[in-house]
């Protein structure tokens, strides 16, 4: 073959290969990190063969935020197993009747669908009621959140005995303000009005709920976070229960009963699709109740390391249930393979209803996102036109612009991916 020839044919081999479905998403993904300047990751697999179609800096460590639920998801499928969640741990002694808390985050928590279970055999037990807390070793606020989020309602505290996810819901009753746990009522003052929209607020060390009324707009009713407290539980339990609930330091023995009450999808739901924090941080707690009969979430993430993770691609620097934390990092390869994990222990159209979709009246993704100030990310599964299943992680971190134009642009690139595979 002449040299000509050769050069004819080297040039029409580029040619072909830079039309490559890899080529072109590949050149976006590139010109994306040039327009925000910031770093992009991102790993597309083919779930059949196990092929790597697309990788970009898939082994470099990004801020997941949300995304870290997708690990909770595994952890809570993998630990707790079962159609329903346990509510709570329990033993009869004589004329009382003590009960730990397992973490359970939705009881009486108005985002998940209630059973009532839990709340008949609390009210209706003929004994004496107690609640202990000494099966609980965590921290209220996680590792890393932001301190001055706690006012807000993606930042609930983490308790034991969660009841009413742990959150105040305050509305305009009559000319008074009405909040929802009642114990709070005594607790609300009112300030001077401000110029712009009625503003609320809680102390930082305590329950007290300060409205300042605005003359401006539409009262937004507000979901604000109540500070923990075994106190505080046994008073909004007497309230609620309706009897006497009382103290105990009494610890746990071997033996004691389960109580089941919620159906689990109905938590993993609203964990998945609206991205709740509390049920997110409140189920790895969970985790710990099922491995030692305590509540913390240091011994869950250890376990899920040694014992489940410990395959992954790259090793996981993993701290809470949520994303909250920005200690959490995380990288592509590893998003994808706890995605090809839960596709092998959970039927696909069960876990396809637990998710979001995206994109389209046809959504042709279904995972989970993540988000915070100069991050986004969004991994799952991605349907082709042509029918291939793909397995996808893009994440972008230390970005400046607002995170929806790094969303339009992951959109913008994931739906030429649909169209070219």
């Amino acid at each position: 073959m002449s040299a000509s020839i050769r050069l004819a044919f080297a040039v029409l081999l580029l040619a072909v290969l830079g039309c490559s479905p890899t080529a072109i998403i590949l050149k976006e993904v590139r010109k994306a990190e040039t327009d925000y300047r910031h770093h992009a990751g991102l790993l597309l697999q083919d779930l059949s063969s196990g092929k790597n179609l697309v990788e970009w800096n898939s082994h470099r460590y990004f801020i997941p935020a949300s995304n870290t639920k997708v690990l909770t998801l595994y952890t809570s499928l993998r630990l707790l197993g079962g159609d329903t969640l346990p509510a709570l741990r329990y033993e009869i002694r004589g004329d009382s009747m003590i009960c730990w808390g397992t973490g359970d985050p939705t009881f009486l928590y108005r985002h998940v669908w209630q059973s009532n279970k839990t709340f008949q055999f609390l009210q209706q037990s003929p004994q004496r009621l107690f609640i202990s807390t000494s099966n609980w070793y965590a921290p209220h606020l996680g590792p890393g959140w932001s301190w001055d989020d706690y006012n807000d309602y993606y930042s609930a505290e983490r308790s034991p005995f969660p009841v009413f996810g742990n959150i105040s819901v305050l509305s305009p009753s009559a000319g008074k303000w009405k909040v929802i746990p009642r114990e709070l009522s005594e607790r609300l003052v009112v300030e001077d009005s401000v110029k712009g929209r009625t503003q609320f607020s809680r102390d930082w060390s305590s329950n007290v709920l300060r409205i300042s009324p605005g003359k401006k707009g539409a009262v937004q009713i507000p979901e604000i976070p109540f500070h923990q407290s075994p106190e505080f539980t046994i008073a909004m339990l007497s309230d609620t229960l309706h009897r006497i609930v009382e103290w105990t330091p009494a610890t746990m023995r071997a033996g004691a009963r389960w109580l089941y009450s919620t159906p689990a999808d109905s938590a993993y739901r609203v964990l998945m699709q609206d991205s709740d924090n509390f049920i997110a941080e409140q189920l790895l707690l969970m985790g710990g109740m099922v491995l030692s009969d305590s509540l913390h979430s240091d011994p869950v993430i250890r376990h899920m390391k040694e014992h489940e993770f410990m395959d992954l691609p790259d090793p996981l620097h993993w701290v809470d249930g949520s994303g909250l934390s920005r200690y959490n990092l995380q990288t592509p390869a590893n998003m994808v393979a706890v995605w090809k994990k839960l596709n092998g222990i959970i039927a696909r159209d069960r876990l396809y209803r637990l998710l979001n979709s995206y994109y389209s009246a046809e959504p042709f993704i279904y995972g989970k996102s993540g988000s915070m100030s100069g991050n986004y990310s969004l991994s799952g599964y991605l349907i082709t036109r042509k029918g291939r299943v793909l397995l996808f992680s893009f994440m972008n971190s230390n970005f400046t612009v607002p995170v929806r134009e790094v969303r339009q642009r992951v959109e913008k690139i994931l739906t030429q991916v649909r169209d070219r595979y």
